[in-house]
Formats: structure tokens, C-alpha cells, sequence
């Protein structure tokens, strides 16, 4: 006879109902975990029990989950590296890799297609970065890229977040490094494969950044920094008035090129949307027209629109910037006061947040379009926004402005002389006030039944004891009959048909 087997019954893992207890005031219940290096305590939110237990449970099998992830992610890191030095000690013949990490920039550089198409100063700052983690690793020894692993590329990280680096700039080192090691990566592969990639090292949200925006010029602001750029000649002025009439950056502005300008449109493709191919359609408004004119006249056979800041904008693009900026800074800061620039809070914004600057001119463009209800759509077309959010915060404007609409229409209301006519009062004429039971319950209080029966026209006083039988109405207490005057009756009338 055959065997017979025992049936194994397989279980399912269960979690354990964590372990609460109360902190506060309020009682709230906290969750402990515990984990490898420290203690957490994360709160249910809930002074409730049962809807703490509730929670807690979902915080635990998160927690779990999450050491899930990392542990596959980690055994699949581990498992490359096996296959990757295998592969390479059968074809090599080495035991290990040993690619340098001080030629690892020089490797990408050579590797990455678009690296001759980055601006210089592009360039000088991916240097810097690479120069600056390499720098680093050489002081913890390490001086090869196939030794950078997943906690070593958390442990940079953290260190560089801890000099105080603003949020933006420490999310520009983490991409290009990860550029640079999955580039690399392709090449030659690596144990490792990318340790900066964004599931390993997470980067600051864009909500976390708290990066404050240019904000939009006033006319009379906008009006007075053209006349302080007309005080430095006749190219910046130019220069603001183009800005302020197109909405573009600072660089399609100094470089604009006449090959670019039709009859009622500039078209092009912005410096920043150059590898999308987005392409800006902007019209051309009369002011911006005369200025076009008048500038062709002098410089058709050049280049460039302005041509002397183009020129000087590619020798040295920083002069350009800085010109600018002083002329934001004479024109809006009065009294020593400087408006133009706040500082930001908290260790990671050292550097003060400039809130005017040749960008406000493309915010106050924008700001313009709203005004007039453009819709989004035309909107992008004009800007040639490469990134969905810019719809987003053009939408919030619409609003704002649509808002504002509302604000000034209710304004424009209120100071229409006819619509402050005064309200004349009432008259009433031939009417007589009738006896209810909320007017006899006030009146009996304070006037005896024949005051009653003369503030209702002189009806009898036996016609006011009936009235009173009728709503169940009995005296408190005796009142004499008062002499009040007959001005003082209409007044009560008066009062009587107004109110009951």
C-alpha cells in the first residue's frame, strides 16, 4: 500500500498587534518600532483604542513592506555584482574590476553624445561635483568606482545635505552622479550598477524646496525700471523693453536674432526647450514694433538684434546678468531699503532669494495673460513651457486674477454715486394696527386696558379684555392707567405695525 503522506498546511505570516502606549496630553497612541540602529515612535493620530490597534497594524505592515523592498532591492544589487565580476574575471581575466574613480569624469565626458553641446559654465559645475565626491571617497579610502555600493552612496548623500547645501543644488549632485555611474554603467558594468539611483538616495520634493518665485512688476515699477535701464544706453533699455513685451529669458533676449522676427510673430526655440524642440510664438505688440524698426534701421546686417549684447553676452554672460540686476536694484530699492531681494530661513537657504530680477518680466507677462483670460493652451504656446507644472501655476493665476476681476468690479460697484440713493422709511397711511398675542403678551405689562384700547385706535376696554381672554392672556399685576401723550401712542403704533 502506498504511503500516505501528511498534508502540510501552509501558513500565512501574521503580524502581531503592536504594542501601544500614550503620550500627551491628548493620550494619543504611539507605535513602537524598532529597527537596527534606533527606536521610533510613530503616532496613530487617535486616542482610540480600537482605531489605534487599526493603525498600528497598518504602520507595522508598512514597515514591513518597505524592509521587503529594500531587502529585494539589496539581493538583487548583490546578485548583479556575482554575475558582473564573474563575468569579467572569464573575459579579463582579473579578479576584480578597477576602473579609477579620478577617471571616471574624463570616461563620462567621453561617453555621454549631448557633453560638447553643455554651456561651459554646465561643465565647470558637473566638474566641481564629480571633483568634490571623488575628493571625499579618497579621504574614506576608496579610490575605485566599483566599490561605491548602495550605503556608501547614502552615507555621501548625507553628508552632503549635513554642509547645509540648498535643496535644488543637492539634487543637482545626486542626478549627475547618477548620470555618471549609469553612463559608466552601460559601458562597463558595475557591482553595483547605479548606487545614486533615485530609489536609493531620495531627492527633496519639489514641495520641500520652498523656493520663492520672481515675482510679478507693477506698472509703475515696471515703468520705472525701463526708465533706470535707459540710464545705461540704449541697449538695455531696449533689452527691458523686449523682456517685458515677450516674456522671454534673459538669454533669448540678449541673444535674439533677427532671422527669428516675422511680421506679427517672433518664433523660436528657447535656449531652455532646446532639446524638446518647444518652440515660443510670441506677437508682436506695437510698442515692441517701433522698437524692432527702429533697431533695424542701425543693425539689419547684424546677427543679432542688439548686437553689443549679444556679443558681450558670450564673452562673458555674468556681466550681462549683473548689469541687469543693478538696474532691478536702483530702480526698486528706495530709502536704503532693498526690496528686491529676501532672505530665506533655515540652514540649507544661506543665499537670499531675489524676487526681482529680468525674470520678473517674464512673470509679469505671464501675469498680464491671465489678466485677459488667455487660456492656458495659448498660453504655453506663446511661453513654449517645457514642463506641465508651469500649466499648473498659470491656472493658480487665473484664478487669482479672476479673483481680483471680482474684487475690482464690487470696487468700481460701491463708488456709483446713484447706488448710495438713501432708504426712505415707511409710511403708513390709513392702517391700523390689529391686537395678536406677542403684542398684547408686551403691551399688558406695561399699560393698563384702557391705554391698550386707545393705542389701538380707541377700541373699548371690554374689547381689549376679550382680546385677551382669547389668547389666554392674564395680568400679573394691576397696572394704573399712565398719561401718555399721544405722540407717544403714534410711536407705539408705529412700532406695533412694523414689528406686530
Amino acid at each position: 500500500m502506498p504511503k500516505k503522506h501528511k498534508k502540510i498546511e501552509s501558513k500565512k505570516l501574521e503580524i502581531k498587534p503592536p504594542s501601544l502606549f500614550k503620550r500627551g496630553k491628548k493620550q494619543i497612541y504611539y507605535v513602537r518600532l524598532r529597527t537596527k540602529f534606533k527606536d521610533i515612535w510613530v503616532s496613530t493620530k487617535t486616542s482610540d483604542k480600537k482605531e489605534a490597534e487599526k493603525r498600528g497594524k497598518q504602520i507595522v505592515i508598512s514597515k514591513f513592506k518597505a524592509e521587503a523592498i529594500r531587502a529585494t532591492e539589496d539581493n538583487k544589487q548583490d546578485r548583479d555584482r556575482k554575475i558582473i565580476d564573474a563575468v569579467v574575471k572569464t573575459v579579463s581575466g582579473k579578479d576584480e574590476l578597477s576602473t579609477r574613480l579620478d577617471e571616471c569624469y574624463q570616461k563620462w565626458s567621453n561617453s555621454y553624445r549631448s557633453y560638447s553641446k553643455l554651456s561651459k559654465r554646465t561643465k565647470s559645475f558637473y566638474a566641481s561635483v564629480f571633483f568634490k565626491f571623488t575628493s571625499w571617497c579618497a579621504e574614506k579610502g576608496i579610490e575605485h568606482i566599483e566599490r561605491v555600493d548602495n550605503g556608501f552612496a547614502q552615507t555621501y548623500s548625507d553628508y552632503l545635505w549635513d554642509t547645509g547645501i540648498g535643496g535644488k543644488t543637492y539634487n543637482d549632485h545626486m542626478k549627475f552622479l547618477s548620470r555618471v555611474f549609469s553612463t559608466i554603467d552601460t559601458k562597463t558594468p558595475l557591482p553595483y550598477r547605479n548606487p545614486f539611483n533615485s530609489i536609493n538616495v531620495e531627492r527633496i520634493k519639489k514641495i520641500e524646496l520652498g523656493a520663492e518665485g520672481h515675482m510679478a512688476l507693477e506698472p509703475s515699477m515696471l515703468k520705472t525700471v525701463i526708465e533706470e535701464a535707459a540710464n545705461y544706453g540704449e541697449d538695455y533699455r531696449d533689452l527691458i523693453i523686449i523682456g517685458s513685451q515677450t516674456g522671454l529669458r534673459l538669454k533669448d533676449a540678449a541673444l535674439l536674432k533677427w532671422k527669428y522676427i516675422s511680421n506679427n510673430f517672433i518664433e523660436l526655440i528657447p535656449f531652455k526647450t532646446s532639446r524638446t524642440k518647444k518652440t515660443a510664438r510670441i506677437p508682436i505688440t506695437e510698442m515692441l514694433r517701433k522698437i524692432l524698426e527702429a533697431r533695424k534701421i542701425v543693425h539689419s546686417k547684424n546677427v543679432y538684434v542688439i548686437p553689443q549684447i549679444a556679443e558681450h553676452y558670450l564673452r562673458n554672460e555674468h556681466y550681462v546678468t549683473k548689469t541687469c540686476k543693478t538696474i532691478f536694484e536702483n530702480a526698486l530699492n528706495e530709502g536704503g531699503e532693498d526690496v528686491t531681494c529676501k532672505n530665506k530661513d533655515g540652514v540649507h537657504r544661506r543665499r537670499k532669494a531675489c524676487l526681482y530680477s529680468f525674470h520678473s518680466l517674464r512673470t509679469t507677462f505671464m501675469s498680464l495673460l491671465a489678466t485677459q483670460d488667455v487660456s492656458a493652451r495659448d498660453a504655453m504656446n506663446i511661453l513654449a513651457w517645457g514642463s506641465s507644472d508651469m500649466i499648473k501655476v498659470y491656472e493658480k493665476m487665473l484664478d487669482a486674477y479672476r479673483g481680483d476681476a471680482d474684487k475690482r468690479t464690487l470696487k468700481i460697484v460701491n463708488q456709483i454715486a446713484e447706488f448710495k440713493l438713501p432708504i426712505p422709511e415707511v409710511k403708513v397711511k390709513d392702517s391700523k394696527p390689529q391686537p395678536t398675542k406677542t403684542a398684547l403678551e408686551k403691551l399688558v405689562g406695561e399699560y393698563s386696558n384702557i391705554m391698550i384700547g386707545r393705542i389701538y385706535n380707541g377700541i373699548s376696554e371690554a374689547a381689549v379684555r376679550k382680546q385677551l381672554k382669547k389668547f389666554a392672556i392674564k395680568r400679573t399685576k394691576r397696572i394704573e392707567s399712565a398719561d401718555v401723550t399721544d405722540k407717544e401712542i403714534e410711536k407705539i403704533r408705529k412700532e406695533l405695525l412694523n414689528h406686530g
